[in-house]
């Protein structure tokens, strides 16, 4: 049965589950719970029954609900972490746009192709992470944007 309960939180945090998020049971079922054993088959009920216990989830409505204690639990890293994580994929997405100092960081192309994939740690982050760019010279808000410094330049490439 933890190995099944492991599954499912893990599964939770890769659908980028947030606090009051439904476990959507369909997907999990014939994206994982279809390759399971009889045995674990059989654990799925009691492992739900074990994380609504524990207080990881809430059963309402039919359904299986992400607790706070269950998004601390599947999202266990610190937030110093996260915004690193943020800030270095921010770095990442300058370097593979090729910017050079005074180019802006695109908002909306970094959501389309990097910010759809976080979790929700790391998508509150955001804002935390530019600042701290800011703060530490890599980029310089100007005109309602966010231009890449000549010291930022540097430290890309």
């Amino acid at each position: 049965m933890n190995q099944v309960k492991a599954d499912i939180l893990a599964f939770m945090a890769e659908s980028g589950l947030d606090i009051g998020h439904v476990l959507p049971e369909r997907p999990f079922y014939f994206q994982r719970a279809i390759h399971y054993t009889p045995p674990q088959q059989d654990a799925i009920g009691p492992a739900l029954e074990s994380l609504v216990a524990d207080g990881t989830l809430e059963k309402r409505d039919n359904g299986h609900f992400l607790t706070t204690a269950g998004f601390s639990r599947i999202y266990p890293e610190n937030t110093s972490a996260v915004v690193d994580f943020v800030k270095n994929d921010i770095l990442d997405f300058l370097r593979n746009q090729s910017a050079r100092a005074g180019h802006s960081l695109a908002l909306k192309p970094f959501a389309f192709q990097r910010l759809v994939h976080y979790n929700p740690q790391q998508k509150n982050s955001v804002q935390q992470a530019i600042e701290s760019l800011v703060a530490d010279g890599t980029l310089e808000q100007k005109n309602d944007g966010f231009f890449l410094t000549q010291d930022g330049y540097e430290r890309l490439y």
